[in-house]
Protein backbone atom coordinates (compact mmCIF):
# COMPACT_ATOMS: atom_id res chain seq x y z
CA UNK A 1 0.00 0.00 0.00
CA UNK A 2 1.47 3.33 -0.91
CA UNK A 3 2.60 6.16 1.40
CA UNK A 4 0.21 8.89 2.05
CA UNK A 5 1.69 12.21 0.38
CA UNK A 6 2.43 13.59 3.69
CA UNK A 7 4.78 12.39 6.65
CA UNK A 8 4.83 13.88 10.11
CA UNK A 9 6.81 12.66 12.52
CA UNK A 10 6.23 13.05 16.63
CA UNK A 11 7.05 16.43 17.83
CA UNK A 12 9.87 15.98 20.31
CA UNK A 13 7.39 16.75 23.44
CA UNK A 14 5.30 13.22 22.02
CA UNK A 15 8.31 10.75 22.26
CA UNK A 16 7.91 9.35 25.52
CA UNK A 17 5.47 7.02 25.02
CA UNK A 18 3.91 7.42 28.52
CA UNK A 19 2.86 10.63 27.49
CA UNK A 20 -1.19 11.11 26.84
CA UNK A 21 -1.61 12.02 23.71
CA UNK A 22 -4.71 13.65 24.44
CA UNK A 23 -4.47 16.58 27.07
CA UNK A 24 -7.01 19.80 28.42
CA UNK A 25 -6.94 22.64 25.88
CA UNK A 26 -5.74 25.49 28.16
CA UNK A 27 -7.31 29.33 27.69
CA UNK A 28 -4.75 30.70 24.96
CA UNK A 29 -6.38 30.39 21.40
CA UNK A 30 -7.65 26.58 23.35
CA UNK A 31 -4.47 24.95 22.72
CA UNK A 32 -3.91 21.95 24.29
CA UNK A 33 -1.65 22.32 27.49
CA UNK A 34 2.10 21.55 26.15
CA UNK A 35 1.73 21.97 22.58
CA UNK A 36 3.98 23.88 20.68
CA UNK A 37 3.69 25.62 17.25
CA UNK A 38 4.16 22.37 15.49
CA UNK A 39 1.05 20.80 16.59
CA UNK A 40 -0.88 23.82 14.99
CA UNK A 41 0.35 22.55 11.88
CA UNK A 42 -0.59 19.66 12.01
CA UNK A 43 -4.20 20.91 12.78
CA UNK A 44 -4.44 23.06 10.72
CA UNK A 45 -3.41 20.10 7.68
CA UNK A 46 -5.94 17.68 9.60
CA UNK A 47 -9.06 21.26 8.90
CA UNK A 48 -7.94 20.87 5.35
CA UNK A 49 -7.92 17.44 5.13
CA UNK A 50 -4.65 16.00 3.87
CA UNK A 51 -3.82 12.53 4.41
CA UNK A 52 -0.91 11.19 7.15
CA UNK A 53 0.10 8.52 8.88
CA UNK A 54 -1.06 8.23 12.74
CA UNK A 55 -2.74 5.35 15.01
CA UNK A 56 -5.62 4.66 16.53
CA UNK A 57 -4.85 7.11 19.27
CA UNK A 58 -3.80 9.99 16.54
CA UNK A 59 -0.05 9.20 17.80
CA UNK A 60 2.21 10.29 15.46
CA UNK A 61 4.94 7.99 14.05
CA UNK A 62 8.61 8.40 15.75
CA UNK A 63 10.52 7.61 12.84
CA UNK A 64 11.02 7.66 8.82
CA UNK A 65 9.60 4.55 7.43
CA UNK A 66 11.38 1.59 5.35
CA UNK A 67 10.53 3.46 2.44
CA UNK A 68 9.29 6.88 1.03
CA UNK A 69 7.64 6.27 -2.06
CA UNK A 70 5.25 8.08 -2.50
CA UNK A 71 5.86 11.15 -0.44
CA UNK A 72 6.09 14.34 -1.06
CA UNK A 73 6.25 16.44 2.02
CA UNK A 74 7.87 15.57 6.00
CA UNK A 75 6.81 17.88 8.58
CA UNK A 76 9.69 17.50 11.63
CA UNK A 77 9.98 19.12 14.70
CA UNK A 78 12.96 21.80 14.30
CA UNK A 79 13.54 20.41 18.20
CA UNK A 80 14.27 16.95 16.49
CA UNK A 81 16.71 18.62 13.45
CA UNK A 82 19.67 17.03 15.23
CA UNK A 83 18.43 13.98 15.12
CA UNK A 84 18.44 13.44 11.18
CA UNK A 85 21.88 15.57 10.62
CA UNK A 86 24.15 12.29 10.07
CA UNK A 87 24.44 9.21 9.41
CA UNK A 88 21.38 6.79 7.72
CA UNK A 89 18.79 9.14 8.38
CA UNK A 90 20.45 12.64 6.58
CA UNK A 91 21.40 10.23 3.80
CA UNK A 92 17.60 9.40 2.89
CA UNK A 93 16.41 12.86 3.56
CA UNK A 94 18.89 13.89 0.82
CA UNK A 95 17.81 11.47 -1.70
CA UNK A 96 13.90 11.74 -0.61
CA UNK A 97 15.30 15.96 -1.69
CA UNK A 98 17.02 15.11 -4.42
CA UNK A 99 13.97 13.52 -5.93
CA UNK A 100 11.66 16.86 -5.31
CA UNK A 101 10.62 15.77 -1.77
CA UNK A 102 9.91 18.54 0.49
CA UNK A 103 11.81 18.29 3.97
CA UNK A 104 9.85 21.41 6.46
CA UNK A 105 11.04 22.32 9.79
CA UNK A 106 7.86 24.81 10.79
CA UNK A 107 8.74 27.30 13.07
CA UNK A 108 6.79 29.70 14.92
CA UNK A 109 5.07 32.43 13.52
CA UNK A 110 3.58 35.66 14.43
CA UNK A 111 -0.12 33.54 13.87
CA UNK A 112 0.77 31.33 16.98
CA UNK A 113 0.42 33.63 19.80
CA UNK A 114 -2.31 35.87 17.88
CA UNK A 115 -5.74 34.74 18.69
CA UNK A 116 -7.18 36.91 15.54
CA UNK A 117 -4.82 34.21 13.11
CA UNK A 118 -4.59 30.73 12.45
CA UNK A 119 -2.11 28.63 9.92
CA UNK A 120 -5.29 27.72 7.58
CA UNK A 121 -3.25 29.41 4.69
CA UNK A 122 0.57 28.78 5.55
CA UNK A 123 -0.52 25.20 5.68
CA UNK A 124 -2.59 25.30 2.33
CA UNK A 125 0.60 27.39 0.71
CA UNK A 126 2.17 24.52 1.59
CA UNK A 127 -0.67 22.00 0.20
CA UNK A 128 -0.58 24.06 -3.02
CA UNK A 129 3.28 23.70 -3.03
CA UNK A 130 3.80 20.38 -2.39
CA UNK A 131 0.62 18.63 -4.71
CA UNK A 132 -0.91 17.40 -1.47
CA UNK A 133 -4.48 16.61 -1.85
CA UNK A 134 -6.96 18.40 0.04
CA UNK A 135 -10.03 16.80 1.40
CA UNK A 136 -8.31 13.53 0.91
CA UNK A 137 -11.24 10.74 1.44
CA UNK A 138 -8.67 8.45 2.80
CA UNK A 139 -8.05 10.92 5.64
CA UNK A 140 -12.19 11.84 5.98
CA UNK A 141 -12.72 7.94 5.96
CA UNK A 142 -10.31 7.28 8.87
CA UNK A 143 -11.74 10.39 11.08
CA UNK A 144 -15.14 9.49 10.25
CA UNK A 145 -14.94 6.04 11.06
CA UNK A 146 -13.57 6.37 14.42
CA UNK A 147 -14.20 4.83 17.52
CA UNK A 148 -16.97 7.00 19.31
CA UNK A 149 -16.58 5.34 22.19
CA UNK A 150 -13.04 6.51 23.52
CA UNK A 151 -13.99 10.21 22.11
CA UNK A 152 -17.26 10.27 24.45
CA UNK A 153 -15.17 8.86 27.36
CA UNK A 154 -12.57 11.05 27.03
CA UNK A 155 -14.99 14.08 27.18
CA UNK A 156 -16.80 12.96 29.95
CA UNK A 157 -13.67 12.00 31.93
CA UNK A 158 -11.66 15.48 31.28
CA UNK A 159 -14.46 18.04 32.05
CA UNK A 160 -13.25 18.78 35.44
CA UNK A 161 -9.76 19.06 33.84
CA UNK A 162 -11.68 21.78 31.21
CA UNK A 163 -12.64 23.33 34.56
CA UNK A 164 -9.78 23.64 36.21
CA UNK A 165 -8.07 24.87 33.41
CA UNK A 166 -10.34 28.10 32.45
CA UNK A 167 -11.23 28.56 36.13
CA UNK A 168 -7.79 28.73 37.04
CA UNK A 169 -6.99 31.45 34.09
CA UNK A 170 -10.29 33.57 34.72
CA UNK A 171 -13.26 32.61 36.36
CA UNK A 172 -15.56 35.16 34.31
CA UNK A 173 -15.32 32.75 31.42
CA UNK A 174 -18.44 30.82 33.57
CA UNK A 175 -20.10 33.93 32.74
CA UNK A 176 -18.36 36.63 30.37
CA UNK A 177 -18.07 35.04 27.42
CA UNK A 178 -20.06 32.01 25.28
CA UNK A 179 -17.69 29.39 26.57
CA UNK A 180 -20.02 28.94 29.22
CA UNK A 181 -22.58 27.70 27.55
CA UNK A 182 -20.24 25.30 26.08
CA UNK A 183 -19.05 24.09 29.11
CA UNK A 184 -22.30 24.04 31.59
CA UNK A 185 -24.91 22.30 28.47
CA UNK A 186 -22.60 19.65 28.28
CA UNK A 187 -22.43 18.78 31.78
CA UNK A 188 -25.69 19.12 32.28
CA UNK A 189 -27.37 16.75 29.63
CA UNK A 190 -24.54 14.16 30.00
CA UNK A 191 -25.28 14.22 33.54
CA UNK A 192 -28.98 13.18 32.46
CA UNK A 193 -28.09 11.00 29.84
CA UNK A 194 -25.35 9.04 31.72
CA UNK A 195 -27.48 9.11 34.92
CA UNK A 196 -24.51 10.11 36.73
CA UNK A 197 -24.74 13.93 38.84
CA UNK A 198 -21.07 13.88 39.15
CA UNK A 199 -20.67 14.80 35.57
CA UNK A 200 -21.99 18.32 37.40
CA UNK A 201 -19.27 18.33 40.17
CA UNK A 202 -17.13 20.43 37.86
CA UNK A 203 -20.13 22.68 36.33
CA UNK A 204 -21.08 23.42 39.96
CA UNK A 205 -17.56 24.20 40.64
CA UNK A 206 -16.93 26.87 37.60
CA UNK A 207 -20.39 28.26 38.90
CA UNK A 208 -19.30 29.15 42.30
CA UNK A 209 -16.12 30.53 41.03
CA UNK A 210 -17.67 32.60 38.52
CA UNK A 211 -20.20 33.85 40.95
CA UNK A 212 -17.53 35.65 43.21
CA UNK A 213 -17.46 38.85 42.83
CA UNK A 214 -14.06 39.15 44.02
CA UNK A 215 -13.37 36.30 41.04
CA UNK A 216 -15.87 37.94 38.56
CA UNK A 217 -17.37 41.48 39.22
CA UNK A 218 -19.22 42.01 35.99
CA UNK A 219 -22.70 40.57 34.60
CA UNK A 220 -23.86 37.24 34.76
CA UNK A 221 -23.55 38.06 30.70
CA UNK A 222 -23.74 34.67 29.43
CA UNK A 223 -25.42 31.99 31.10
CA UNK A 224 -28.22 33.11 33.44
CA UNK A 225 -29.69 29.97 32.96
CA UNK A 226 -27.02 28.11 34.08
CA UNK A 227 -26.48 30.71 37.00
CA UNK A 228 -30.27 30.13 37.93
CA UNK A 229 -29.54 26.05 38.00
CA UNK A 230 -26.98 27.01 40.64
CA UNK A 231 -29.65 29.14 42.90
CA UNK A 232 -31.93 25.89 42.83
CA UNK A 233 -28.90 23.59 43.96
CA UNK A 234 -27.92 25.49 46.55
CA UNK A 235 -30.82 27.60 47.31
CA UNK A 236 -27.95 30.88 47.85
CA UNK A 237 -30.20 34.17 47.75
CA UNK A 238 -27.92 36.32 46.83
CA UNK A 239 -27.53 34.25 43.49
CA UNK A 240 -31.42 34.83 43.14
CA UNK A 241 -31.23 38.48 44.14
CA UNK A 242 -28.23 39.47 41.49
CA UNK A 243 -29.77 37.34 39.13
CA UNK A 244 -33.35 39.30 39.75
CA UNK A 245 -31.40 42.50 39.58
CA UNK A 246 -30.04 41.93 36.13
CA UNK A 247 -33.38 41.00 34.60
CA UNK A 248 -35.03 43.80 35.74
CA UNK A 249 -32.98 46.09 34.21
CA UNK A 250 -33.52 44.19 30.84
CA UNK A 251 -36.92 44.64 31.22
CA UNK A 252 -37.03 48.55 30.53
CA UNK A 253 -34.38 47.89 27.37
CA UNK A 254 -36.52 45.26 25.84
CA UNK A 255 -40.25 46.68 26.07
CA UNK A 256 -39.61 50.19 25.38
CA UNK A 257 -40.85 51.64 22.07
CA UNK A 258 -37.20 51.99 20.73
CA UNK A 259 -34.78 49.77 22.65
CA UNK A 260 -31.91 51.71 23.81
CA UNK A 261 -29.47 48.93 22.38
CA UNK A 262 -31.18 49.69 19.11
CA UNK A 263 -31.81 53.59 19.90
CA UNK A 264 -27.95 54.09 20.90
CA UNK A 265 -26.88 51.28 17.33
CA UNK A 266 -29.03 53.72 14.31
CA UNK A 267 -31.51 51.32 14.72
CA UNK A 268 -28.97 48.13 14.28
CA UNK A 269 -29.28 45.04 16.23
CA UNK A 270 -26.91 42.09 16.76
CA UNK A 271 -29.26 38.73 16.38
CA UNK A 272 -27.14 37.40 19.34
CA UNK A 273 -28.90 39.98 21.61
CA UNK A 274 -31.40 37.10 22.06
CA UNK A 275 -29.25 34.30 22.87
CA UNK A 276 -28.36 34.99 25.85
CA UNK A 277 -31.82 36.37 27.05
CA UNK A 278 -33.84 33.83 25.00
CA UNK A 279 -31.80 31.26 27.06
CA UNK A 280 -32.14 33.50 30.65
CA UNK A 281 -35.19 35.23 31.05
CA UNK A 282 -37.96 32.14 31.20
CA UNK A 283 -35.87 29.83 33.72
CA UNK A 284 -35.44 32.93 36.08
CA UNK A 285 -39.28 33.38 34.81
CA UNK A 286 -39.86 29.71 36.28
CA UNK A 287 -38.08 30.28 40.03
CA UNK A 288 -39.20 33.67 40.46
CA UNK A 289 -42.71 33.09 39.09
CA UNK A 290 -42.69 36.66 37.84
CA UNK A 291 -44.01 36.04 33.93
CA UNK A 292 -42.95 39.29 32.98
CA UNK A 293 -39.13 37.69 32.46
CA UNK A 294 -41.04 35.03 30.17
CA UNK A 295 -42.83 37.66 28.31
CA UNK A 296 -39.28 39.70 27.60
CA UNK A 297 -37.74 36.89 26.59
CA UNK A 298 -40.87 36.60 24.17
CA UNK A 299 -40.93 39.99 23.03
CA UNK A 300 -36.91 40.10 22.53
CA UNK A 301 -37.26 36.96 20.08
CA UNK A 302 -39.87 38.80 18.16
CA UNK A 303 -38.27 41.41 17.57
CA UNK A 304 -34.66 40.48 16.35
CA UNK A 305 -36.51 37.80 14.18
CA UNK A 306 -38.32 40.72 12.54
CA UNK A 307 -35.38 42.31 12.30
CA UNK A 308 -32.78 39.96 11.27
CA UNK A 309 -34.68 36.94 9.49
CA UNK A 310 -33.92 37.06 5.82
CA UNK A 311 -36.66 35.22 4.36
CA UNK A 312 -34.72 35.02 1.00
CA UNK A 313 -32.09 32.47 2.75
CA UNK A 314 -34.26 31.32 5.03
CA UNK A 315 -31.29 32.53 7.43
CA UNK A 316 -30.79 35.06 9.67
CA UNK A 317 -28.55 37.94 9.47
CA UNK A 318 -25.96 39.23 11.74
CA UNK A 319 -26.87 42.59 12.26
CA UNK A 320 -30.53 43.67 11.30
CA UNK A 321 -31.73 46.51 11.00
CA UNK A 322 -35.51 47.98 12.64
CA UNK A 323 -36.94 48.30 9.83
CA UNK A 324 -36.15 44.73 8.65
CA UNK A 325 -33.20 42.66 7.34
CA UNK A 326 -30.64 44.43 4.90
CA UNK A 327 -28.96 41.58 3.53
CA UNK A 328 -26.18 43.79 1.81
CA UNK A 329 -24.89 45.19 5.13
CA UNK A 330 -24.52 41.87 6.95
CA UNK A 331 -23.76 38.24 6.30
CA UNK A 332 -25.80 35.30 7.84
CA UNK A 333 -22.84 33.93 9.74
CA UNK A 334 -23.20 30.57 10.76
CA UNK A 335 -22.04 30.87 14.43
CA UNK A 336 -24.40 33.99 14.81
CA UNK A 337 -27.44 31.64 13.62
CA UNK A 338 -26.61 29.56 16.15
CA UNK A 339 -26.27 31.73 18.69
CA UNK A 340 -29.94 33.25 17.80
CA UNK A 341 -31.27 29.48 17.67
CA UNK A 342 -29.82 28.89 21.04
CA UNK A 343 -32.41 32.14 22.13
CA UNK A 344 -34.98 29.97 20.40
CA UNK A 345 -34.34 26.51 21.86
CA UNK A 346 -34.51 28.24 25.22
CA UNK A 347 -38.15 30.13 24.93
CA UNK A 348 -39.15 26.37 23.89
CA UNK A 349 -37.68 25.40 26.77
CA UNK A 350 -39.52 27.71 29.11
CA UNK A 351 -42.96 28.33 27.79
CA UNK A 352 -45.56 26.53 28.68
CA UNK A 353 -47.07 23.79 26.66
CA UNK A 354 -50.07 25.83 25.99
CA UNK A 355 -48.61 28.89 25.87
CA UNK A 356 -49.90 31.16 22.62
CA UNK A 357 -45.91 31.85 21.49
CA UNK A 358 -45.04 28.30 21.71
CA UNK A 359 -46.53 27.52 17.68
CA UNK A 360 -44.47 31.22 17.01
CA UNK A 361 -41.22 29.89 17.97
CA UNK A 362 -41.73 26.80 16.61
CA UNK A 363 -42.43 28.04 13.24
CA UNK A 364 -38.86 30.12 14.03
CA UNK A 365 -37.19 26.23 14.02
CA UNK A 366 -38.96 25.28 11.53
CA UNK A 367 -37.80 28.87 8.90
CA UNK A 368 -34.44 28.01 10.06
CA UNK A 369 -34.60 24.30 9.15
CA UNK A 370 -34.97 25.20 5.48
CA UNK A 371 -32.24 27.46 4.88
CA UNK A 372 -29.66 25.32 6.72
CA UNK A 373 -31.02 22.37 4.66
CA UNK A 374 -30.13 24.49 1.50
CA UNK A 375 -26.91 25.57 2.06
CA UNK A 376 -25.53 21.61 3.82
CA UNK A 377 -22.03 21.17 2.52
CA UNK A 378 -21.66 18.35 0.93
CA UNK A 379 -19.20 16.94 3.86
CA UNK A 380 -21.95 17.46 6.08
CA UNK A 381 -20.92 20.87 7.29
CA UNK A 382 -21.59 24.34 6.94
CA UNK A 383 -19.40 27.25 5.88
CA UNK A 384 -18.62 30.17 8.36
CA UNK A 385 -21.02 32.01 6.34
CA UNK A 386 -23.88 29.78 5.17
CA UNK A 387 -24.41 31.11 2.44
CA UNK A 388 -21.14 31.61 0.82
CA UNK A 389 -19.44 28.97 -1.33
CA UNK A 390 -15.89 26.46 -0.79
CA UNK A 391 -14.04 28.82 -2.86
CA UNK A 392 -14.94 31.80 -0.48
CA UNK A 393 -15.34 30.68 2.88
CA UNK A 394 -14.09 27.67 4.99
CA UNK A 395 -15.65 24.67 6.79
CA UNK A 396 -16.97 26.25 10.54
CA UNK A 397 -17.03 23.74 13.19
CA UNK A 398 -19.03 25.78 15.41
CA UNK A 399 -22.21 25.90 13.61
CA UNK A 400 -22.30 21.97 13.11
CA UNK A 401 -22.60 21.37 16.77
CA UNK A 402 -25.16 24.46 17.32
CA UNK A 403 -27.30 22.94 15.14
CA UNK A 404 -27.10 19.46 15.71
CA UNK A 405 -27.68 20.46 19.55
CA UNK A 406 -30.84 22.49 18.65
CA UNK A 407 -32.22 20.82 16.16
CA UNK A 408 -31.80 17.00 17.44
CA UNK A 409 -32.84 18.44 20.58
CA UNK A 410 -36.18 19.62 18.86
CA UNK A 411 -36.79 16.75 17.09
CA UNK A 412 -36.79 14.01 20.40
CA UNK A 413 -38.14 16.74 22.35
CA UNK A 414 -41.21 17.10 19.46
CA UNK A 415 -40.79 21.02 19.03
CA UNK A 416 -40.39 20.37 15.48
CA UNK A 417 -41.11 16.34 14.18
CA UNK A 418 -39.72 17.55 10.48
CA UNK A 419 -38.26 13.68 9.02
CA UNK A 420 -35.69 15.93 7.23
CA UNK A 421 -34.00 17.04 10.74
CA UNK A 422 -32.39 12.83 11.36
CA UNK A 423 -30.46 13.06 8.34
CA UNK A 424 -29.29 16.72 8.33
CA UNK A 425 -28.03 15.77 12.28
CA UNK A 426 -26.57 12.67 11.18
CA UNK A 427 -24.47 14.17 8.46
CA UNK A 428 -23.45 17.39 10.26
CA UNK A 429 -22.39 14.80 12.86
CA UNK A 430 -20.22 12.81 10.31
CA UNK A 431 -18.73 15.80 9.13
CA UNK A 432 -18.08 17.25 12.64
CA UNK A 433 -15.75 14.04 13.30
CA UNK A 434 -13.87 15.32 10.52
CA UNK A 435 -12.88 18.30 12.28
CA UNK A 436 -11.77 16.28 15.75
CA UNK A 437 -8.30 15.63 16.65
CA UNK A 438 -7.11 14.23 19.81
CA UNK A 439 -10.49 15.26 21.31
CA UNK A 440 -10.38 18.76 20.34
CA UNK A 441 -12.32 20.46 17.78
CA UNK A 442 -10.96 22.07 14.91
CA UNK A 443 -12.09 24.73 12.46
CA UNK A 444 -13.82 26.67 14.54
CA UNK A 445 -15.06 30.57 13.78
CA UNK A 446 -13.98 32.76 16.04
CA UNK A 447 -16.25 35.32 17.72
CA UNK A 448 -16.85 38.86 17.03
CA UNK A 449 -19.38 41.71 17.31
CA UNK A 450 -20.84 42.80 14.09
CA UNK A 451 -18.97 43.57 11.70
CA UNK A 452 -19.02 46.25 8.70
CA UNK A 453 -18.88 44.04 5.71
CA UNK A 454 -19.98 40.09 4.50
CA UNK A 455 -15.79 40.41 3.40
CA UNK A 456 -14.87 40.90 7.09
CA UNK A 457 -16.81 37.57 8.04
CA UNK A 458 -15.63 35.61 5.44
CA UNK A 459 -12.20 36.38 6.82
CA UNK A 460 -12.55 35.78 10.48
CA UNK A 461 -9.79 33.49 11.69
CA UNK A 462 -10.58 29.86 13.05
CA UNK A 463 -9.16 28.17 16.06
CA UNK A 464 -9.72 25.07 18.29
CA UNK A 465 -12.19 24.57 21.22
CA UNK A 466 -12.55 22.04 23.86
CA UNK A 467 -14.53 18.59 23.23
CA UNK A 468 -17.31 19.36 25.30
CA UNK A 469 -19.87 20.88 22.89
CA UNK A 470 -19.28 17.58 20.75
CA UNK A 471 -20.49 15.88 24.06
CA UNK A 472 -23.58 17.85 23.81
CA UNK A 473 -24.25 17.25 20.20
CA UNK A 474 -23.54 13.63 20.52
CA UNK A 475 -26.10 12.93 23.52
CA UNK A 476 -28.64 14.97 21.48
CA UNK A 477 -27.88 12.92 18.83
CA UNK A 478 -28.71 9.74 20.65
CA UNK A 479 -31.94 11.15 22.10
CA UNK A 480 -32.66 11.72 18.75
CA UNK A 481 -31.84 7.99 17.19
CA UNK A 482 -33.72 6.59 20.70
CA UNK A 483 -36.93 8.55 19.56
CA UNK A 484 -36.62 7.46 15.86
CA UNK A 485 -36.57 4.35 17.32
CA UNK A 486 -39.45 4.44 19.70
CA UNK A 487 -41.56 7.11 17.98
CA UNK A 488 -44.77 6.56 19.52
CA UNK A 489 -43.11 6.93 23.01
CA UNK A 490 -43.36 9.98 24.95
CA UNK A 491 -40.30 12.18 24.75
CA UNK A 492 -38.21 11.15 27.42
CA UNK A 493 -38.80 13.53 31.36
CA UNK A 494 -36.36 15.99 31.51
CA UNK A 495 -34.14 15.83 34.99
CA UNK A 496 -33.20 18.81 37.18
CA UNK A 497 -30.22 18.24 39.31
Amino acid sequence: MPNPPLLILAPAHELDPARPPWKPAGPRKFRSLGDTAFNDWVEALVDLGVDFPFDAEQRLPRDLPAGLDGVRCILIDPARRDEFSGGTAEARLKEFRARGGRLFFPTPGPEYDDPKSDLYRPALKLCVECALPRRDPALLDRLRNADEAPLVAWWRSSLDDQRRVLQEADAGWAWGDPVGYHFFWPAFEAAEYFRDPALLEPAWEFMRAGLDRRRWGGAIACGKRFAAKYYEHTRDAAVLERLREEADALLPRIHGRLPPFVREAGGWVNNEVFANNGESLGSISRITGDARYLDAAVALGRFVHRACFDPAAALWLHRGHLSGPIPEASAHWGRGNGWFLYGVRGVLEDLPPDHPARPEFQAMLAAGLEGLLRHQGPYGLWHNVVTATEGLSRQDSCGAWMYIAVYARAYWKGWLRDERIPPMCERAWTGLKTKLWRGLLLAQCCGTGCLASRALYLERAHTRFPGAPALHAWVELQRMRATRRRPSEAPPPTARF
